[in-house]
This record gives C-alpha cells, sequence and structure tokens, in this order.
C-alpha cells in the first residue's frame, strides 16, 4: 500500500499541511493536531498529538545597579514584572561565595525589600555579585534565575 493523501489539521500554524514532518510555526494555545494518512486501497488511519503551549514570560533583572541614595537605581531585583507572583528566595553571594544577602517570600512589588547594596550595616564593595530568584509565577509555575550583577559606586 502506497500513501497517497497526507493532511492535519491543527489549531496552530504548520509550515505544511501535507507532509509528514510539518515544523509548528506558530502556536498561541495549546491544541491538537490530527494527522490523517489515506493509502491507495482506500484505507485511513489517523493519530492526535496534543501540542502544549507553555509561556515563559521574559522577566527583566538589571545587570548593573547603583546604590547611591539618588532615588535611583538604588535597589537591586526583579521589579515589578508581569507574571511574577511572589519571590520564594532571593540570595546574593558575593565573589568568594559569602551570602551578603537573604530574603524570602517576597512581593515583586515591594522593592525597599531588595537589596540596597549594604553588607552588615556598611556599603558592599564594587564588583560582581551573584544572585539566585525562586519566582512563583501568577500562573502557577515556578522559575529558577541564577545570574550576576555589578555593582557600581
Amino acid at each position: 500500500e502506497n500513501i497517497t493523501i497526507i493532511s492535519w489539521t491543527s489549531g496552530s500554524l504548520l509550515s505544511c499541511y501535507d507532509c509528514l514532518n510539518p515544523v509548528i510555526l506558530e502556536a498561541q494555545d495549546s491544541t491538537l493536531a490530527t494527522l490523517t494518512i489515506t493509502t491507495d486501497e482506500g484505507c485511513v488511519e489517523s493519530r492526535s498529538i496534543l501540542i502544549d503551549v507553555v509561556r515563559i514570560p521574559k522577566i527583566y533583572i538589571p545587570n548593573i545597579f547603583t546604590p547611591d541614595s539618588q532615588d535611583a537605581n538604588d535597589q537591586f531585583g526583579p521589579g515589578q514584572n508581569p507574571g511574577v507572583g511572589l519571590i520564594n528566595e532571593f540570595i546574593i553571594y558575593d565573589r568568594w561565595g559569602n551570602m551578603v544577602f537573604y530574603i524570602e517570600n517576597i512581593n515583586p512589588d515591594d522593592p525597599l525589600s531588595y537589596w540596597d547594596g549594604f553588607i552588615d550595616g556598611s556599603p558592599a564593595m564594587q564588583g560582581v555579585y551573584v544572585y539566585y530568584l525562586d519566582i512563583d509565577l501568577t500562573d502557577g509555575s515556578n522559575i529558577i534565575i541564577a545570574d550576576d550583577v555589578t555593582l557600581i559606586r
């Protein structure tokens, strides 16, 4: 038996609807894609697959901050990003691996909870610091972000 008809149906935009290996070009929401194959003898077979769309919000976190008490860029944290529900943990380490800041279970809309560039009441040295963020998103998912930030005085 030879395949004579290949047909895909899907709520997503596919690169082709009459080939065996289409590429998903655009998927707005999770959807079911169904492949139907017909042979030259009239046999028809269908199979479906769920295309599950997972959206991960782009979270802007600055890579430089200047805690100079001039009211702009004095606190370091993830800021007010759409989709962020709760910051479970926010930890900052110096270049030697010492924890210099730790806070948990904070509202992302409270920048006063973010790091102010001080360590034990004294201004932190200018340099690169590593941070770890554990964030619950408003859609119920969770993400971990680990990166670095440069403190400039």
